[in-house]
């Protein structure tokens, strides 16, 4: 065995030895060799630390040893071996990985030797390994150049975090007058390793990513198989986090999972969630909370046992993603839309608590929320009663539904107006209740104006209000609704004004299949006035009945 110890590279390049093909070589590392010039003939190479510091160690044979190689007289091999590009094992800098032990200084020292020598090596050469066991430290790691942490497939690492503050802040790029200065840090950030904090009794946070530095960013850093647990804030963001993505992510805390608070109009842009799962089983309030100013979306997620807050003045999509509540009552509403655009496409909410207390899916409450939902399901297999509609609308600029599906008969309204909706603003097509017999839709929820005539035709497949302005004195007829729900549950209001000019002429309610069945004799309401008159459809007679009218005129 030979031996080459801590030593410069040599100026001229000059040999160092010349090894047969049975040799073997092993490294020791110093503290400031960052490339050894060797010359090989067929060996092989190891590395083992010096007491008291950090080792490489390629845990893949296959990777990290990038050589360079030229022939020389004698059959020999002059190559350039990158020692900067080699993985640093954190318990070659020292770490126990016994759960109790503060590993705080070697975990610093394997991300400061890696980050060093890697300061001129390929983007995600830089890399950390975190071998199997249990890691506790109480200091913050702040990452503020391009770097890999890895650890075991399987969730066999763990880092856990004691302390009272942040256990990781990732700024790994530099911004200076407004650009990006370093290489963007793709392949840089976090894989199979759990980062578990002390409980969320603690005002912890787990990962900051970004820190409000505005001369730092981590755009493009990447965490994939990773779990963050047990922190009172799992994942905050601040400015200068954008072209982020988490795959494969898992966090449970009994706080807020993912925090992105109200920052610039442009806080971060380009943050992508996918086949992430936010789990939060005690807490009744939001565990996703998104403030003003970022960009957002979530792929194939799931939520579970809580519920997410939109306020953004920005964009949040949400594709095949999936809202649960399956330990708590639900006294609050799995989405929440204060502010912004939000989309849905193809989610599902679905309530698997019997005591649920409240009566909707999603809230819709803001004059700038704008929802879209697109082909949802809402599902509520577990309570009779409750939630009885999938969206209220207390106030909104825009919602509209489209083919939703309601999967349970206590949901017996696709939507409702709170009384601050002063405007009209929703739209709702072909959405339908799988649950009742005979299929067909619970409510449609668009706003339709019919055409004044002698006689006035209606569809109640194309919505749930109608709006009719009488133009003259004449009596007229209301005609049977046509295509009324098949065997399943509808209300539709009529909304009549009246600027004939004068006393509206009497209007004639067809009776017989599919008519209507009034309380009592519909009072019309005076010039420049309007009243309302509400039926529901009665699937065993297939008659429209009174259920309320307006008590007196409103103005028009």
């Amino acid at each position: 065995m030979i031996h080459l110890g801590s030593i410069a590279r040599p100026k001229d390049r000059n040999t160092i030895g010349i090894l047969k093909p049975s040799d073997a070589i092993d490294v020791l590392n110093g503290p400031t060799m960052k490339r050894l010039w060797l010359i090989l003939a067929g060996a092989i190479l190891t590395t083992s630390p010096l007491a008291g510091q950090c080792s490489s160690v390629p845990t893949d044979p296959s990777k990290g040893l990038a050589l360079t190689s030229r022939p020389n007289s004698g059959g020999s091999v002059i190559s350039t071996l990158a020692l900067s590009i080699l993985p640093v094992s954190i318990r070659d800098c020292g770490a126990k990985g016994d759960g109790v032990t503060d590993d705080g200084a070697a975990i610093q020292a394997a991300i400061t030797l890696a980050t060093t020598r890697a300061s001129d090596a390929p983007i995600g050469m830089a890399a950390v390994y975190v071998p199997e066991g249990t890691y506790a430290f109480t200091r913050t790691f702040d990452i503020t150049r391009p770097l890999v942490i890895y650890g075991v497939p399987g969730g066999t690492s763990t880092l856990r975090y004691t302390g009272t503050a942040t256990a990781i802040i990732w700024e790994h790029a530099v911004i200076s007058g407004g650009t990006q200065v370093t290489q963007y840090p793709y392949g840089s950030g976090i894989r199979d390793l759990t980062l578990q904090g002390p409980g969320s009794n603690n005002q912890t946070v787990g990962l900051l990513c970004g820190n409000s530095n505005p001369t730092a960013s981590s755009q493009g850093a990447a965490f994939w198989n990773f779990k963050i647990m047990q922190f009172r804030v799992g994942f905050k963001a601040s400015n200068g986090c954008n072209l982020f993505s988490a795959i494969n992510t898992i966090f449970v805390n009994d706080g807020i999972n993912l925090y992105l608070p109200s920052g610039t109009a442009s806080a971060g842009e380009g943050l992508g969630f996918e086949h992430c799962t936010f789990a939060n089983p005690t807490t009744t309030t939001a565990n996703v909370v998104i403030g003003n100013g970022w960009e957002v979306a979530f792929r194939r997620c799931s939520f579970d046992g809580g519920a997410l807050l939109d306020s953004s003045t920005t964009t949040v999509v949400c594709e095949s993603c999936h809202f649960e509540n399956n330990a708590n009552a639900l006294n609050y509403d799995m989405l929440t839309v204060q502010n912004g655009f939000f989309t849905c496409t193809g989610c599902l909410f679905s309530n698997d608590d019997p005591s649920a207390t409240d009566s909707q899916f999603i809230q819709v409450n803001g004059s700038n929320a704008v929802l879209v939902s697109i082909a949802s399901q809402f599902a509520n297999p577990a309570n009779s009663n409750l939630p009885s509609r999938a969206v209220k609308v207390s106030l909104a600029k825009q919602v509209t539904l489209i083919g939703s599906v309601l999967n349970h008969k206590s949901l017996i309204a696709e939507w409702e107006l709170g009384s601050q909706q002063a405007t009209f603003g929703v739209q709702s097509f072909g959405a339908s209740n799988i649950a009742v017999p005979y299929g067909g839709r619970a409510s449609v929820g668009l706003f339709t104006t019919l055409t004044y005539s002698t006689t006035v035709n209606v569809d109640a497949s194309r919505g749930n209000t109608f709006f009719l302005t009488v133009t003259n004195t004449s009596a007229f007829r209301m005609a049977a609704p046509l295509h009324p729900p098949n065997g399943s549950y509808q209300q539709v209001t009529f909304d009549i004004y009246n600027n004939s000019g004068g006393t509206m002429g009497a209007i004639h309610w067809t009776p017989g299949a599919n008519g209507y069945r009034l309380a009592g004799a519909f009072t019309n309401p005076a010039n420049g006035h309007h009243r309302t008159i509400t039926f529901q459809f009665n699937a065993s007679n297939g008659n429209w009945y009174e259920i309320s009218r307006a008590a007196a005129d409103i103005p028009n």
